[in-house]
């Protein structure tokens, strides 16, 4: 193995530290800006090169000792050695790198707007279930690898959750009900799925087999011991994978087929596949700073583009006078559809398409306004096209990747001016953070 000693210059996009080896980018995590250290080079080509820190030589004086006992495996966290305070700088500096090198300088950036938790935020997790040596477990995948780190707990994910899937675990053991074993190709159990609503405390479990079984002894295991059990489901999958976990197979076992969360007076129905922001106190914070936003616009019609279970759109019926909420996927239309009936909401029209295809339908109107909150993939190249073709006077762009948002945005830039821009600590101790953008329309803009 090669080991070099190297500084940190900089923190990269992922919150590795960024060192130079030999004229090629050195990747190490666990590493802060300034910090020097002992590095084994693991992986290396042309132009790159990843490492693993043996022994931090000289350390920076924001370095803390983890909380988390799996910190250096687990490959979730990547901010954990610094403070929240640190954390936070560091993520702003992540978004101006970003908009550096793909889109234009910020002028100006407020400091990030803080998590309420620090830890237990997390109210949903999918995680593999494996059985090694006559026992299963949870765990994850460590990075750059395909080798799973199993994990008794996690200090991101609610309390409940942990506590839900302690009591999985030794109902797997006690009712021989197994997870994979990938060596023999054998196992019933891929994931598990537990959602649990930060404000009502109700707690849904999906099951994702690769084949079919009796899961009566587990779901009466729930039933007696986790109180604050509401939905169980189960989903036939043989893929391994945790791309595409949900399909038509997905079958109630137990309760509801959802549950319910409730943000300021919005009740909102929540089903095992469906999208609904993992840390609730900061959603609700970045929903009512949108509602803050579009309030002056006086905006009479606005699209909600990407709407998931119809949160944002529901926020702004207050303040806008009719709005088209589009979305692809299904099991989000349905649940968006239940959510504006149980709600009172009459002035949302729902559009179950591709953004591209549900604009059509809708374009002649005179609208106001597009809240885009898109996956992490960004909006792309037709859909920012298209956009610009659409001459609407503001854009609000909701952003959980900081490079996709600055592509889109450098295309956006010809046409819209970037007049507001606030950040906030969605996931801490990870390097993910939200972005939220307000957007103008000019004749011509182009920095």
């Amino acid at each position: 193995a090669k080991i070099v000693e190297v500084q940190a210059l900089r923190e990269g996009i992922n919150a590795e530290a960024i060192c130079e080896y030999q004229k090629k980018i050195l990747f190490v995590p666990n590493m802060l800006k300034d910090e020097q250290a002992k590095v084994e080079i693991v992986q290396e080509n042309d132009k790159y090169a990843y490492g693993r820190v043996l022994t931090i030589t000289k350390a920076s004086n924001l370095r803390i000792s983890p909380k988390c006992p799996y910190y250096y495996n687990c490959g979730v966290c990547t901010i954990g050695h610094t403070t929240i305070e640190n954390e936070a700088t560091i993520k702003n500096e992540i978004l101006k790198e970003a908009f550096h090198k793909y889109a234009f300088p910020l002028k100006r950036l407020e400091p990030i707007n803080q998590s309420l938790n620090e830890y237990h935020y997390r109210n949903k997790v999918v995680l593999p279930i494996r059985f090694i040596d006559n026992k299963n477990y949870f765990g994850l995948l460590k990075p750059r690898t395909n080798h799973f780190h199993q994990i008794d707990t996690c200090i991101i994910q609610d309390e409940t959750i942990n506590e839900t899937l302690s009591i999985i675990i030794k109902a797997l053991d006690d009712f021989h009900i197994n997870g994979l074993n990938i060596k023999q190709n054998e196992g019933i159990v891929s994931f598990v799925v537990v959602r649990c609503a930060y404000f009502t405390r109700q707690t849904q479990v999906t099951f994702i087999l690769v084949k079919d079984c009796d899961l009566a002894p587990i779901v009466n295991r729930l039933k007696a011991q986790c109180k604050s059990l509401v939905s169980i489901s189960k989903v036939i999958n043989t893929k391994t994978d945790s791309k595409m976990l949900f399909n038509e197979s997905e079958t109630l076992v137990y309760g509801e087929p959802y549950i319910t969360e409730i943000l300021d007076n919005y009740n909102f129905r929540l089903f095992p596949s469906s999208f609904f922001q993992l840390n609730t106190p900061v959603a609700l914070n970045i929903y009512n700073k949108i509602v803050q936003i579009v309030q002056p616009l006086k905006a009479k019609i606005a699209i909600d583009a990407y709407s998931g279970v119809g949160t944002i759109g529901i926020f702004l019926a207050k303040v806008v006078d009719k709005i088209y909420s589009i979305d692809s996927e299904q099991a989000n239309f349905l649940a968006n559809k239940k959510n504006l009936l149980i709600n009172d909401i009459k002035n949302i029209k729902l559009i179950n398409k591709d953004f591209l295809l549900g604009y059509k339908e809708v374009k002649q109107e005179a609208i106001d306004l597009i809240v885009l909150d898109p996956p992490r993939t960004g909006l792309g190249l037709e859909v920012a096209t298209l956009l610009l073709e659409s001459k609407i006077p503001y854009l609000i762009y909701l952003s959980c990747n900081p490079a996709t948002l600055a592509k889109d945005l450098k295309i956006l830039n010809k046409f819209y001016e970037l007049t507001n821009i606030s950040t906030f600590n969605m996931f801490p101790h990870t390097p993910h953070i939200e972005t939220l953008c307000l957007l103008k329309r000019v004749n011509s803009f182009t920095k």
